[in-house]
């Protein structure tokens, strides 16, 4: 017993030395890897003796430090990489086991081989893709991603076409790198039968249209699926092009309200003197998204807000259009803005901030104002805000006003000059 309990010992303490000694070797290989390949950045070429890459822990050391110098290199130095990367077996070895490799290993070399941009391998990657099992299917597609190469468009739509993959995020992200500079590679595909080659097409589009692809797009405007006619209305607004603002402003009336909502996002990159008044009255939309995306296009373009609300009161007479830009106005911080600047030393501050104070007054709208009034800090901003409630509120502000005398905050001065106004018989407080 005693014998065994000393082997036991031994062979823990033996495990340990030889673990420490293999780590200390393959820190002092990574060092001297990471020396020969600075060397080679520089132009200085390689040593007349390398290192050994008999095993596979040297491999994959050396491998780990071009992988480490690729992230941060320029064009010129990555060609190096690339270049010692095949020079020294490695992108062999990878693609070996690309082939007849287990799971794990298959989904590590495409990622190598990936991030080295291994163009060659495509076909193996493709070819692995329609092959593999789902566990490492991800791991295929970053790898093509990463790849980015227009000739793996193709093959990805068939991959859609065949495998009609549950989560499709993967196969977009790919079809949008590999179709940077080439969209014209995936326009043909917005006519294939199958609805979800459509819809992920088109959302690659998107991300990549160029405004030479406007003629192409505009019949993919009225597909019948409205998935793939939201992702059209998008990609139209991305080319900026005033050639499509006849199939956006279809697409702005399309039964589907998301539809809708990218159409209104597409016509605030038409730089067309049309899009305010279709903004504007986009700002009608039955679908209260569809108002807040018009009424934020709309102050994009006219950055006057008392110019807007004006507008809206006199040529709309729309309570959802204006509460929708008075929203837009608060979460901006505009309105709080206008409370700020209201005693400007400034005139031409002051009375445009008074105007956009006025404007809320007379659409019913006093939130902003009421609340000011009861906590700012500036006892001639809370003064002002109540002459301006005086004469511009109207009968409307009463029962505010009396919920408003409820606050224990509320000073003095201001509850007293809210009495005064209440005790009015006017109609007018």
């Amino acid at each position: 017993m005693v014998l065994f309990n000393l082997a036991f010992v031994a062979g823990v303490f033996l495990r340990r030395f030889v673990k420490r000694r293999f780590f200390s070797i393959k820190d002092e290989r990574r060092l001297l890897w990471v020396r020969i390949v600075e060397v080679a950045l520089e132009g200085g070429g390689l040593p007349e003796r390398v290192p050994s890459l008999r095993f596979g822990w040297e491999r994959a050391v050396a491998e780990e430090v071009l992988l480490g110098w690729w992230r941060t290199a320029t064009e010129e130095e990555r060609a190096r990489l690339q270049s010692l990367f095949r020079t020294w077996g490695l992108f062999n070895a990878r693609r070996a086991r690309l082939h007849r490799g287990g799971k794990w290993e298959q989904a590590r070399s495409a990622l190598v081989l990936g991030r080295m941009q291994c163009h060659d391998t495509l076909p193996d990657l493709l070819g692995l893709l329609h092959r593999a099992p789902s566990e490492i299917q991800a791991a295929v597609l970053n790898a093509l991603d990463l790849l980015g190469d227009p000739e793996a468009i193709e093959g990805l739509v068939n991959f859609l076409i065949r495998r009609r993959p549950r989560e499709t995020r993967p196969v977009l992200s790919a079809l949008i790198r590999c179709g940077e500079g080439a969209s014209d590679r995936l326009l043909p595909f917005l006519d294939h039968p199958l609805p979800l080659v459509r819809a992920v097409v088109a959302a690659a589009l998107a991300e990549v249209v160029s405004p030479r692809d406007v003629t192409a797009l505009i019949p993919s405007a009225a597909d019948a699926d409205p998935e793939v006619r939201a992702k059209v209305a998008r990609a139209l607004g991305r080319t900026g092009e005033p050639r499509a603002f006849e199939a956006i402003e279809r697409l702005a009336v399309d039964p589907v309200w998301y539809v809708r909502l990218q159409a209104i996002d597409a016509f605030s990159r038409i730089r067309l003197p049309e899009v305010h008044d279709r903004l504007l009255w986009a700002m009608r939309d039955r679908d209260w998204r569809v108002r807040q995306k018009a009424a934020t296009a709309i102050h994009k373009f006219i950055s006057d807000p008392v110019y807007l609300l004006e507008r809206i009161r006199e040529e709309l007479d729309d309570r959802y259009a204006l509460e929708a830009l008075i929203t837009v106005l608060e979460r901006e911080g505009k309105t709080w803005e206008a409370v700020n600047r209201i005693c400007s030393p400034i005139s031409l501050v002051r009375e445009n901030s008074q105007e956009l104070i006025i404007e809320l007054l007379r659409a019913q709208k006093f939130a902003a104002t009421l609340s000011a009034i009861e906590l700012h800090p500036d006892h001639a901003v809370r003064r002002e805000l109540l002459r301006l409630v005086d004469e511009h509120a109207g009968s409307s502000a009463r029962a505010p006003l009396q919920e408003l005398l409820e606050s224990r905050t509320l000073d003095a001065e201001s509850r007293r000059t809210i009495e005064v106004l209440l005790a009015r018989p006017e109609a007018s407080p």
